[in-house]
């Protein structure tokens, strides 16, 4: 999962985005259209590896409503940014350059490198 940086520079306070969704029990996810990883069903609601983990220890946080935002993978920092949905649920490689963007959680899923040649 990642979510937007909440820090304050000018501290005004207005909480975090944790705290909100805690207290609303509501929060809202963006995730792209990318079976297995995560996907819209045939509700258009997220399911997939992402999304089931986020679903997971989001409920384990008190927050049981899950609004699903489908948008193309190179849109969702764009969108997270922008406040389209308060968090990513989507396998995304982290990388410097993600990281000067936007927070991770600890990773759920890792993939190796590798490569392949002719036998």
């Amino acid at each position: 999962m990642a979510c937007g940086d909440d820090d304050d520079d000018d501290g005004g306070g207005g909480g975090s985005t944790l705290a909100r969704a805690q207290e609303d029990g509501v929060i809202t996810i963006g995730f792209a259209n990318e079976a297995p990883y995560g996907f819209a069903d045939s509700s258009g609601e997220a399911t997939g590896e992402a999304p089931t983990v986020a679903k997971a220890i989001l409920a384990e946080l008190g927050i049981n409503e899950v609004v699903s935002v489908v948008v193309p993978f190179g849109n969702l920092i764009p969108g997270l940014e922008a406040g389209r949905f308060d968090i990513i649920a989507a396998g995304m490689f982290i990388n410097p350059g993600r990281c000067e963007q936007i927070l991770f959680s600890d990773p759920d899923y890792c993939v190796p490198q590798a490569f392949g040649v002719e036998a």
